[in-house]
C-alpha cells in the first residue's frame, strides 16, 4: 500500500518468522482457532474473553 523502500526486506522478515514458527523455534501466542466466523462463534469467543481466564490469542477464521 505504501510502497516503502524496504518492501522486500519486510517480505524476508515475514518469511523468516514463518520458518521459525514452522520449526517450533518461535512459539506463537495462538491457543485456539475457532471456525467459521459467525454470530454464534463470535458470542462464544467474546464470552470466553470476558471471563478473563483466556491465555493467549483466539483466532476466528473462515467466513461462513
Amino acid at each position: 500500500m505504501y510502497q516503502t523502500e524496504d518492501m522486500a526486506e519486510q517480505s524476508n522478515l515475514l518469511n523468516e518468522i514463518s520458518r521459525l514458527i514452522d520449526n517450533n523455534t518461535l512459539i506463537t501466542t495462538c491457543k485456539d482457532i475457532v471456525t467459521p466466523i459467525n454470530a454464534l462463534n463470535l458470542r462464544d469467543v467474546h464470552q470466553r474473553l470476558e471471563q478473563g481466564k483466556t491465555i493467549g490469542k483466539i483466532v476466528l477464521a473462515e467466513w461462513n
